[in-house]
């Protein structure tokens, strides 16, 4: 079980990071911030579900 927490958090850094990169500039600054902001709130779902 310990894995898979690890492997969700994991992915879950590595789909927004991928996401940030790729559109940040077809959208502006403005979509880093919430990227950051739903990197976070993932985050602590993983964390809760753990």
């Amino acid at each position: 079980m310990r894995n898979l927490y690890w492997l969700a958090k994991f992915g879950w850094y590595f789909l927004m990071t991928v996401l940030a990169t790729t559109y940040w500039k077809g959208f502006g600054w403005w979509f880093l911030g919430i990227c950051a902001m739903v990197l976070l709130l993932g985050d602590e779902l993983i964390r809760k579900l753990k």
